[in-house]
């Protein structure tokens, strides 16, 4: 619901940038408690809901000294609402938002004549509107704000630079800077908590804590929204920093040993994951609306044909989930396009894992290897173990092209491995 809600504010603002996109986030007066359970079950028997689970329903709601009604019984109660008017509207639980593309008062007056009726139905259903917690949104990119009146039950909403919507703070320009700054206060205030209940245990704990309470707090939502400006991205890789303090102390390894992903990486593999999801239909997003095939380029794969980025005239249609995915998904390898949804993520992690083994094992073997092979070369003695006085110029050839170039195989590399523990540091194998 909130990236297509999204997708279709970014496509009107992007397809005319002076134009102008009004949002009324609606406040139900105690949603759940004001909901009439006998009317609820008239719409359940509407729906179908008859026998005895419309029974059992019955029983589990009519004369409890406490509501016990949910989410689920409530989406149900106010399912109709949709069609009542005729302005964009979508709802999760008890968050409602009415939206419309406004280009002359026109607009503006059918809006109102929405409002209206939602008042109208409201009476009808027994519920209630809290208007004063009724708040306008002008989505635009214009200077000039366009604020006319819009009022429920007789009150004038007011209008608002921000809005919450399910967990994501929406700003007028569609810019992010607030929700970073919002989220990045959030995560440091848990990792705060962390730190001060978790001193003494294992980095492993604290990884855990980090991945469990912190990391979902700042990437929460990120297909929907993007940092896409370099100011954002780095405010958010440097609360990950924080992070990697928290759980390696002072001496935070190198990125390619760290077994975390970096926030532009970590950015893109969400992208992919609910991209991958939705070709799978196991969300309601359709993410082939606006894109379509390429054409065929030269060495491309036939299997996997490219995709082509829907028309985005400004930076804001450019940085819209539908329009980066298609850079990012032709860029991915074909394990993790022939992959099903449940094995993205273990498909991911082998790709990741692999180009961190060899990275990981080019630091160790050029920092931390001849180091303590200096360093203990006087102390151990090994006896050759296999005969082949040729085994210390195997090692240092492989040595050689291990310190001398990135091009190496992981093969080659436990090959050296393996012969410096049958054989102990060879002479040869000192640096001058």
């Amino acid at each position: 619901m909130l990236l297509r809600t999204l997708d279709s504010w970014t496509a009107a603002i992007d397809k005319n940038s002076g134009g102008h996109v009004h949002a009324i986030f609606l406040d139900w007066a105690k949603a759940f408690d004001k909901v009439p359970h006998q009317r609820l079950l008239s719409k359940l028997q509407h729906h179908g809901i008859d026998g005895a689970a419309l029974e059992w329903l019955k029983n589990f709601l009519v004369g409890r000294s406490h509501f016990a009604l949910g989410p689920l019984l409530f989406n149900v109660y106010v399912s109709d609402l949709p069609a009542v008017v005729k302005t964009n509207l979508v709802q999760f639980a008890d968050d409602c938002t009415i939206f419309r593309e406004v280009t002359s008062q026109d607009d503006v007056d059918e809006l109102q004549e929405d409002l209206a009726l939602i008042d109208i139905w409201c009476v009808n259903n027994g519920m209630q509107l809290n208007a004063k917690k009724c708040v306008a949104i002008d989505l635009s990119r214009a200077r000039q704000p366009w604020l006319p009146q819009y009022m429920i039950g007789g009150a004038v909403l007011e209008y608002v630079s921000t809005q919450r919507l399910l967990g994501v703070h929406i700003a007028r320009d569609l810019r992010w800077n607030h929700h970073v700054d919002v989220q990045r206060k959030k995560a440091a205030q848990t990792l705060g908590f962390a730190a001060r209940n978790l001193r003494g245990c294992t980095q492993r704990v604290k990884r855990m804590a980090y991945l469990t309470l912190e990391k979902p707090k700042l990437f929460y939502g990120t297909p929907a929204w993007h940092p896409w400006t370099k100011t954002n991205t780095e405010k958010m890789a440097r609360t990950q920093n924080k992070a990697l303090h928290f759980i390696h102390g002072r001496h935070v390894p190198p990125p390619e040993m760290q077994n975390m992903l970096s926030v532009p990486a970590q950015l893109a593999y969400n992208d992919l994951l609910f991209f991958k999801k939705s070709l799978c239909g196991l969300t309601e997003y359709n993410a082939m609306a606006r894109i379509t095939e390429g054409r065929v380029h030269r060495g491309d794969d036939p299997l996997h044909p490219r995709l082509q980025q829907p028309p985005a005239r400004t930076e804001l249609g450019q940085n819209a989930f539908d329009y980066r995915i298609v850079a990012e998904w032709n860029a991915a390898p074909p394990a993790i396009k022939d992959c099903t949804a449940a094995q993205f993520p273990a498909v991911c992690d082998r790709k990741l894992t692999s180009a961190r083994w060899d990275a990981s094992f080019l630091e160790v073997f050029r920092t931390a290897l001849p180091d303590f092979t200096r360093k203990n070369d006087e102390k151990r003695e090994r006896p050759l173990q296999r005969s082949g006085s040729l085994a210390p110029a195997h090692i240092s050839r492989v040595w050689t092209k291990i310190n001398d170039s990135q091009n190496f195989s992981t093969d080659e590399i436990l090959f050296f491995l393996g012969m410096y523990c049958l054989h102990g540091p060879a002479d040869d194998l000192k640096e001058d």
